[in-house]
């Protein structure tokens, strides 16, 4: 090679490397509920009740991330930027793909979100939930479409924040009065309501929604955790049940698998219990009393 030539070519290389333009792009971790597994990347929507049935293996292309992979029931993502900017886009596409999907089911359904991702408000169609049986076809598929909406617009508020923590606000209203049928803080509340909801709806708010009513806040903060349970004692200036300085959750009872649990919580946590007063029924050796929280949600994600 000419060496005039040669010196050019290193000139260029070293000029390519000091301005960045051989450099990699950081990743950043992101974590996410497993069962967005049925949702990442995919290239157009798809109900969840189709994707358990083809049993398709964790997959993402390289434009949406380097690696995603399953460990302690979260789905984590390892992404750069320009990765992560990729994904937002590509799961608003299939976002707004559910929401067709939804909306085709009657002419009452609609769903607002804002930019940030912050909340979803999905309306329901009267007629749609007055006229299809709780347990045909049509009303779980609908509710395939809600948990899609739900779980890619967290989806998306979680990459753009890079906060793997945060919850969304998912509201659900009734079509033919306007008012609103049941509202959660997700994924630490379940998004529900009843017969008894929807009724109830056609008058007023439901400000708390049947699977909720009896319970009340309990502010506490985590005084130990390990692989078996969380032990809470209660948030300086408050309390727990009238006689227990410490309340209980066992990590291998039905209590722990019915309720969202936030991920590797840490003595000194701040949290807020949703409990309905009444003690559980495990057998564990100890003199704390156990319970059985509907909801267990970080305390910063809560409004006094």
């Amino acid at each position: 090679m000419n060496v005039k030539k040669w010196s050019l070519l290193a000139c260029s290389c070293a000029l390519m490397l000091t301005t960045g333009g051989c450099q990699k792009q950081e990743t950043s971790e992101y974590r996410f509920a497993s069962y967005y597994e049925w949702f990442l990347g995919q290239p157009a929507y798809e109900d969840v009740f189709t994707y358990m049935e083809e049993e398709k293996e964790l997959q993402i292309d390289a434009t949406y991330g380097d690696e995603a992979y399953i460990a302690d029931d979260h789905l984590f993502l390892q992404a750069n930027d320009t990765q992560r900017d990729a994904l937002i886009e590509q799961n608003e596409q299939v976002l707004q793909e559910a929401i067709a999907a939804l909306e085709e089911r009657g002419e009452g359904f609609t769903v607002e979100y804002p930019d940030d991702y912050a909340q979803v408000t999905i309306t329901l169609d009267p007629d749609f939930i007055e006229t299809n049986d709780v347990f045909s076809k049509h009303t779980f598929s609908m509710g395939g479409d809600l948990f899609a909406i739900a779980n890619i617009t967290l989806a998306n508020r979680i990459l753009t924040t890079k906060d793997s923590d945060i919850g969304i606000t998912v509201t659900l209203k009734n079509g033919g009065s306007g008012h609103i049928l049941s509202d959660a803080c997700y994924p630490y509340q379940a998004i529900s309501f009843t017969q008894s909801d929807w009724e109830s709806s056609k008058q007023q708010d439901v400000e708390i929604p049947s699977a909720r009513e009896g319970y009340t806040k309990l502010f506490v903060r985590v005084a130990e955790v390990d692989e078996q349970r969380i032990i809470f004692t209660p948030e300086e200036g408050r309390t727990l049940y009238a006689e227990d300085a410490q309340l209980e959750l066992c990590l291998d009872s039905v209590y722990a698998d019915d309720v969202y649990i936030p991920y590797q919580l840490k003595q000194d946590d701040t949290l807020v219990l949703e409990v309905n007063g009444r003690y559980a029924l495990h057998e564990d050796g100890d003199d704390i009393a156990d319970i059985a929280p509907i909801s267990i949600i970080p305390k910063r994600y809560i409004e006094e």
